[in-house]
């Protein structure tokens, strides 16, 4: 494990952040902690992934239905884990079936497509 401090000045960017938007602190230490550090934000929060956006760019802002379809396409998962999934992440209060839905159909399509690139 790797200890990573939090200055005076991380916490008054804390500050200005929270004065800007209606998110959480939770979610805000995230985003000034991957900000700091140079990592990809992990949120299923709409407004914390609008600020990341702002703060970190698109390419550094990742849900939990981004995740799953990216285990699905490079064969971490089978298409039978999606229904547990939805049914744990149900069972926390957090109803993603409708985005995990999409987001294997999508995965699907894409490694459909990469397959065929690869027998050409």
């Amino acid at each position: 494990m790797q200890w990573h401090p939090i200055d005076i000045e991380d916490l008054q960017e804390f500050e200005v952040l929270l004065n800007r938007k209606r998110v959480s602190p939770g979610e805000l230490s995230v985003i000034i902690f991957a900000r700091k550090t140079r990592q990809a934000v992990l949120t299923d929060d709409i407004g914390a992934q609008k600020l990341a956006r702002q703060e970190l760019g698109a390419q550094l802002v990742q849900s939990t239905p981004h995740l799953f379809a990216w285990l699905y396409f490079n064969s971490h998962m089978s298409d039978s884990d999606k229904d547990q999934i939805a049914a744990d992440l149900k069972s926390f209060g957090r109803s993603l079936q409708p985005h995990l839905d999409e987001y294997h159909t999508e995965a699907q399509r894409c490694r459909a497509l990469a397959n065929q690139a690869n027998r050409t």
